[in-house]
Parts: structure tokens; C-alpha cells; sequence
């Protein structure tokens, strides 16, 4: 089977990670990332045909700060 990898853009939907959005080239993941107002996760996953075998959280922006 093919392996790829992709960058994928997460957003907190509540207290779950959603996609919205995948490339193949980190710098538009990355422009993507800084430009969304919530908080995101850069991430770089890796899959094997259809199944992701792994994923590194690169990083995670727009945590807010508890009072």
C-alpha cells in the first residue's frame, strides 16, 4: 500500500478536534493555521492507503489564558 503524508488543520469544537482542513504543502497548512481568530493544531499525519498509522501535533495555536 501507498504511504502518505499530509498537514492537516484542527480546530476545538467544544472539547473535540475537528479537521478543517488538509495539504500536501506545510507552508499553506501554515498560513491556514495563523489566520484562523480560534484555537487551532497544526498537525502532520501520516497514512497508509486509507488508514492513519500516525500523527505529530506540530503546533498549537490560540490557547487562552486560565485566570
Amino acid at each position: 500500500m501507498a504511504r502518505c503524508e499530509q498537514f492537516e488543520v484542527h480546530s476545538l469544537n467544544h472539547e473535540q478536534w475537528d479537521v478543517i482542513a488538509w495539504f500536501a504543502d506545510f507552508e499553506l497548512a501554515r498560513v491556514l493555521a495563523r489566520e484562523r481568530r480560534t484555537r487551532v493544531r497544526l498537525v502532520q499525519a501520516t497514512y497508509e492507503g486509507c488508514e492513519r498509522i500516525g500523527s505529530e501535533v506540530l503546533v498549537e495555536i490560540g490557547v487562552t489564558k486560565e485566570a
